[in-house]
């Protein structure tokens, strides 16, 4: 069982290929801040309308979508002294770029700018190539004083991958920024995510995520949020990212008397709602530590395989259910009452940790 209360929050970005922000409806940019993404990331040319800065939001601060940082990528050198300029949360460069890049960032408050190193190996056989051009670019920085450095490498090869993130923390000891790109079905990105981020992440080799849509010309917003939930499940799973809510459920076995299925998907309906109404009224579930819910197939073992979490139903004999908090029975109830009191008893618990922030 995984544990939502979770200490640490994994920084999660979104890029933004060139032509998809001015298409991108506003409020689809809160949404995605309001579940989770922490930065865009914007593709930049030396000339053109610049949509981030100031906020549009209305408050000024220049580099800000709707209170978004904005990590600004120069799609060509010339470009990159513009991006440097107008960010205050940092730029997604070639690491070829390296001398251009101490030129325009290596004096005053531009020092301390984040700097992405960004490499675009065309196939597994160029990534040793990739890598040792990371490794003078990163050298070069550090000998300029520039040391706020992250690296991001996209490699499709789950090997090769693993490896090269693994040089860039033990070797060249920079930060890094994996990214999630769809391919395939969802279930694929599903195994993907956790194949490589999980792994990533677990080895620490990765410090933060970067999702990479498909699309280049129209931000899809499924396809957004479905990656967004890929990675905060995968995050979530191995400690590196809390949820406003998990739902466990048992095997079940020749005990079980409720419809788990069933009863594991009203539940989640539930927690789904549940969290929206918090939400919009500006509680977010994540800060509060999250909660844990299980739904299970008896109240014989049911509440005690359970105990981590805050709150669960266990089917019971003749049409009835248990309540329990904390791996305790609280409530026995006919199956039909089970839900109503159930979702109140969520709520007194939600309340009750946000009392006690």
């Amino acid at each position: 069982m995984s544990d939502n209360r979770i200490k640490e929050k994994t920084p999660i970005h979104l890029y933004m290929p060139e032509g998809t922000l001015p298409e991108t409806p506003v409020w689809w940019l809160e949404d995605l801040r309001g579940k989770g993404v922490d930065a865009l990331w914007i593709e930049i040319r030396e000339k053109g309308k610049i949509i981030a800065s100031p906020d549009t939001a209305g408050n000024g601060e220049t580099g800000r979508i709707h209170g978004l940082p904005v990590i600004y990528r120069p799609l060509t050198e010339s470009a990159l002294e513009r991006a440097i300029g107008l960010s205050s949360a940092g730029v997604a460069v070639d690491p070829r770029w390296v001398d251009h890049l101490i030129e325009h960032a290596g004096t005053g408050k531009k020092r301390h700018l984040p700097l992405y190193l960004t490499s675009q190996p065309q196939s597994p056989g160029f990534l040793k190539d990739e890598l040792e051009i990371l490794a003078l670019s990163v050298e070069k920085l550090r000998s300029a004083g520039l040391v706020n450095l992250f690296s991001h490498i996209p490699v499709a090869h789950s090997t090769a991958l693993y490896n090269a993130y693994g040089f860039l923390k033990r070797d060249l000891e920079v930060q890094t920024i994996v990214g999630i790109t769809p391919h395939g079905e969802e279930r694929d990105l599903l195994f993907q995510g956790a194949l490589h981020i999980g792994s990533l992440f677990y080895e620490g080799f990765a410090d933060a995520v970067v999702l990479i849509p498909r699309n280049r010309t129209l931000l899809d917003r499924h396809e957004a949020m479905g990656l967004l939930g890929i990675a905060k499940r995968t995050l979530a799973t191995i400690g590196r990212y809390p949820l406003g809510y998990s739902v466990i459920s048992c095997p079940m076995c020749g005990r079980c008397e409720i419809d788990i299925p069933g009863m594991t998907e009203q539940v989640e309906r539930l927690m789904q709602s549940i969290e929206i109404e918090y939400r919009e009224k500006g509680i977010s579930l994540e800060n509060t530590g999250g909660i844990t819910v299980a739904v299970m197939g008896c109240n014989v073992n049911g509440p005690g395989e359970a105990k981590g979490a805050d709150i669960g139903i266990a089917g019971g004999r003749g049409g009835s259910g248990t309540i329990f908090l904390k791996g305790r029975a609280h409530v026995t109830l006919p199956e039909k009452d089970l839900l109503d009191e159930f979702s109140k008893l969520v709520r007194d618990l939600i309340d009750e940790k946000i009392d006690t922030r």
